[in-house]
């Protein structure tokens, strides 16, 4: 918290640098979730340490497959973009959660990216009388609902 706390300071986004972990490590799946709900729940983001081939820290083995203790972690929905002040958003019993302030003077739509992994079959949604379509892997609330919060809840079907 005391890091969001300068960041909105300093009037800045909360950007987490690099981070990882092996795939062979105990509980790294629930390390690598409890880093992603970490950072949602002060509406910062960051960047995995590193998409590559070893046996360490890369998101594929020397061979080149995919390591699923890491990656069922890391693919999760996110917010690309805000209209307005992101509060925070969570991944958590199968629902995407986005809590903002919309600026009702930003026309551009807050877009939520739901990862075909996660939302195979596509999604649904519920914002409480906001406007918002899918198409592909993005949401696109193109009017939140009333009130000084928004809150978009995402299921995928």
């Amino acid at each position: 918290m005391a890091l969001a706390d300068e960041a909105r300071a300093m009037g800045a986004a909360l950007w987490i640098g690099e981070y990882g972990g092996v795939a062979s490590a105990g509980g790294i799946g629930a390390y690598m979730d409890a880093a992603g709900d970490a950072a949602g729940m002060v509406a910062a983001d960051g960047a995995y340490w590193h998409y590559g081939r070893d046996d360490a820290y890369g998101l594929l083995d020397a061979s080149g497959a995919e390591k699923p203790e890491l990656l069922s972690a890391l693919v999760r929905p996110y917010p690309a973009r805000v209209a307005g002040d992101p509060v925070s958003w969570s991944w958590e019993g199968g629902a995407f959660t986005l809590v903002y302030r919309p600026d009702r003077a930003i026309s551009a739509p807050t877009q939520i990216i739901l990862p075909s992994r996660v939302f195979p079959r596509g999604a649904r949604w519920e914002c409480a009388g906001c406007a918002a379509t899918a198409s592909g892997d993005v949401l696109e609330v193109t009017t939140p609902p009333a009130g000084a919060i928004a809150t978009v809840v995402v299921y995928p079907l």
